[in-house]
């Protein structure tokens, strides 16, 4: 059977065209003098440079003909980026005893390897090796390997480098945060060794001969480099480093030896032929109606199959196997875990190879969202998972100007139009204020803690959605963040006041009106002549702003209850009544609205963990006495019918769901809150408000961790009592 891999291992038969070039240069034409030679061999170094030896990587990855041009027509139709991988892996490979035997086939050899303008060059040095050293215009350039033409495209460094033909080019650093520059060791490193490359090279003979590795570059006492191989080690490992790639690009390249390999024909969906471009065509619509507008990371007219594909396979995967998930038909629920397990593989490769890319984190941050449930949630990895989104989404730049118009230009042509650029654009500016809308959505409710920080959002975050080319839900994630802010700068204010009744209580009625006022002005539409597509999505704001408010009066009420003055306020059930209405508010929108009724199969984790959150409350509340019995009815009307309401999603979503594991969690809710109701004695069981056989059933601390908000551990250890009544549940 023929693999991925032995087709790479099968010998390459030349064409007629390269065996009629191969057999320019016979026997007796090595006898005539090197100037022929020279003349010969630089025709063959022509002729190889009119056709790239494989197809561009658009091609490649649609499957399609190319004509190997720079650019190729397709490219050049779809005003995309033509690039052509720098080694083939056709031809003899290591190991092979299939050896030339004729100076036709050594020549032939030549012509056909991925160094043979290496080769070509030494010849020609050698040819000329007792003239003196000069340059010559027609000496063919040395063919730049794959390593160093991608590193050097894309250069972020802080010097300068001169190329193999004595050309000097610039390595300017990108514009950073001042906050964040830093002069570290590896910089001043990077520094010297270059210093002392520039020094060595003004000595040396600037042709472009290729020396051999046993042969000294420079005299020991020349005060040069030592030898040829120890050198270009250390140029190239302090040499910048390419800072964008695509998931394909690091395919194309993986080494045969390698552990973790991925094939190009089973690398996505339509590759190992699981779908069509028809289901791929549904999936993808299925995703973006449902789905994308709850997480507002995608935009629909920039991500579509045809453009996601040639980007990334990986996005690629996640979006089918999410797009899968929420379809009703029989073949799509069996054809759902393979695709899933694809998806989660390729995922997991990127992760382990690195790779580079934008399309990688918004990978990563889709499929966390709508990730199969743990048998335990210490178990589930998606923390590693968004550390690394975040990190790379630094080591890109997407917090910063200038790296964002250096991936533009990598991303679109020169010919494109600017609105298709700006598009890009906000691509990137909504990728880098996606990872704060995650890390703080995955923070608040698991109570794990990340790494971005509020003063690296932009000022103007509240006029982000207003510009031109925005998506409608960027209304979303612009209010989202804008609320996220202003909630970390009163949770930092807590922090660092000294924590007595009346600061608490001052500090509580002073952001819960913030937060409240934050909320009507732009979650709520006074304007009767709003009628812009974003006026849509304003519910859906408002659940995110609701639960946001909610997580500020946990912790007020945490703090009270912490040095015992609940009881001495002078309204102690205040606090407890702004929490309970905020809670049915924000149940009232998952349960009636029309808007995320219809994109209630599209809920993820954190909104099941934030709709719990809110019946827990209630029940907290109530079992604390502070509710009117007309309230705590409404209330408990509200969580019977979240309890249904979460049942039914449950029945559509697959099995591995975290659906179903938060649907018994709301239904115990609710049979507590009855149990509460109907005891006379409310105020004698509230000692034991959560029985403890299903609290370990949950895996025992679970909803303990969940009080662990950012900064630090916002909650400290409470007794069993306290413990029951986490308001963070």
């Amino acid at each position: 059977m023929v693999t991925a891999q032995n087709v790479h291992q099968l010998p390459t038969q030349p064409s007629d065209h390269e065996t009629l070039s191969s057999q320019k240069m016979t026997e007796h034409q090595l006898l005539q003098p090197p100037q022929q030679i020279s003349r010969s061999i630089g025709s063959i170094a022509a002729e190889r440079h009119q056709l790239h030896r494989t197809a561009c990587f658009n091609c490649r990855s649609s499957r399609q003909k190319c004509d190997r041009k720079s650019p190729c027509m397709r490219c050049t139709s779809q005003q995309r980026i033509c690039e052509y991988p720098s080694v083939s892996n056709r031809g003899r490979k290591q190991g092979s005893v299939n050896k030339p035997d004729t100076v036709e086939k050594l020549l032939q050899r030549i012509n056909e390897s991925p160094v043979g303008d290496q080769v070509i060059a030494a010849i020609l040095a050698s040819s000329r090796a007792s003239q003196p050293p000069q340059l010559s215009p027609d000496t063919p350039t040395a063919r730049i390997s794959e390593d160093d033409s991608t590193e050097t495209g894309a250069a972020s460094g802080t010097y300068t480098a001169i190329d193999l033909n004595g050309q000097q080019a610039e390595f300017n650093q990108a514009n950073t945060d001042s906050r964040s520059s830093l002069v570290s060791p590896l910089h001043i490193l990077a520094d010297a060794v270059e210093t002392e490359r520039l020094a060595s090279l003004q000595i040396r003979d600037p042709s472009p001969a290729i020396m051999s590795s046993n042969e000294p570059s420079s005299s020991t006492t020349g005060g040069g480099w030592l030898s040829s191989d120890s050198t270009a080690r250390l140029i190239k490992y302090f040499k910048p480093n390419v800072s964008f790639q695509k998931d394909w690009q690091v395919l194309a390249s993986q080494s045969s030896s390698s552990v973790l390999r991925v094939s190009s024909l089973t690398c996505d969906p339509l590759s190992s032929r699981l779908i069509d471009d028809a289901d791929a065509e549904r999936y993808f619509e299925l995703f973006f109606r449902i789905r994308n507008p709850l997480v507002c990371l995608l935009d629909p007219i920039l991500h579509t199959p045809d453009n996601v594909r040639p980007m990334s396979f990986t996005l690629f995967s996640a979006i089918c196997a999410l797009g899968c998930a929420i379809s009703d038909q029989p073949r799509d629920r069996l054809l759902y875990p393979a695709l899933f397990a694809l998806a989660e593989s390729n995922i997991k490769w990127s992760i382990a190879a690195s790779v580079k890319s934008v399309e990688t984190i918004q990978a990563i941050f889709t499929m966390e969202y709508w990730s199969p449930a743990y048998e335990k949630q210490k178990d589930d990895p998606y923390w590693l998972h968004l550390s690394h989104a975040i990190l790379l989404a630094r080591e890109l730049g997407l917090n910063r100007a200038k790296p964002i118009d250096d991936l533009v230009e990598s991303y679109t042509s020169a010919t494109a139009s600017s609105d298709f650029k700006e598009r890009f654009r906000r691509n990137f500016e909504r990728t880098w204020l996606a990872a704060f809308f995650a890390e703080k959505s995955f923070g608040i409710v698991t109570g794990r803690v990340m790494n971005v920080g509020r003063t690296e959002v932009s000022e103007t975050i509240s006029e982000w959605w207003q510009k031109p080319l925005a998506c409608p839900f960027d209304r979303i994630i612009s209010g989202v963040v804008e609320m996220r802010v202003l909630l970390m700068q009163y949770l930092e204010e807590r922090e660092n006041m000294n924590k007595t009744r009346d600061s608490i209580a001052n500090w509580q009625s002073r952001g819960f009106e913030a937060l409240e006022a934050l909320r009507a002005k732009r979650c709520l539409s006074n304007n009767a002549s709003d009628i812009s597509p974003s006026a849509e999505y304003l519910p859906i704001l408002a659940s995110f702003v609701d639960h946001s408010i909610l997580v500020f009066n946990a912790n007020a009420l945490r703090d009270l209850v912490g040095i015992n003055a609940v009881e001495t306020m002078a309204n102690p059930c205040r606090i407890f009544r702004q929490t309970v209405e905020v809670a049915c508010r924000s149940l009232d929108l998952v349960l009636s609205d029309p808007v995320l009724l219809r994109h209630m199969y599209g809920t993820h984790n954190n909104q099941f963990i934030m709709i719990c959150h809110a019946c827990s409350e209630i029940l907290f509340a109530t079992t604390r006495g502070c509710l009117p019995p007309d309230v705590i009815e409404t209330a408990a009307a509200k969580v019977r019918a979240v309890a249904m309401h979460m049942e039914s999603i449950t029945r559509v979503l697959p099995e591995s769901s975290a659906a179903s594991l938060y649907t018994t969690l709301s239904k115990i809710f609710s049979q507590q809150l009855e149990k509460y109701i109907h005891t006379a004695q409310a105020s004698s069981v509230s000692q034991e408000l959560i029985p403890t056989d299903w609290w370990n059933g949950l895996g025992g601390d679970l909803l303990v961790d969940m009080g662990d908000l950012f900064p630090e551990q916002l909650f400290p250890e409470w007794n069993s009592v306290g413990a029951a009544c986490d308001p963070m549940l």
